[in-house]
């Protein structure tokens, strides 16, 4: 059980940090501002809030 729980801490972690270059090249490639940027870290962070609380619940 525990290490499931750690296999499925480095899924998540893999994915956070996969989203995360993912969205930076595209706000780079859009042009988009900084203000969009700072609300796609907001809907991640968000995201991870919901998985972790589904993971620990």
């Amino acid at each position: 059980m525990n290490s499931s729980i750690r296999f499925r801490l480095r899924l998540l972690v893999m994915t956070v940090l996969l989203l995360t270059m993912t969205t930076g090249v595209a706000a780079a490639q859009s042009g988009g501002g900084g203000g969009e940027f700072v609300s796609i870290i907001e809907s991640l962070i968000q995201f991870l809030q919901t998985v972790v609380d589904v993971l620990t619940g």
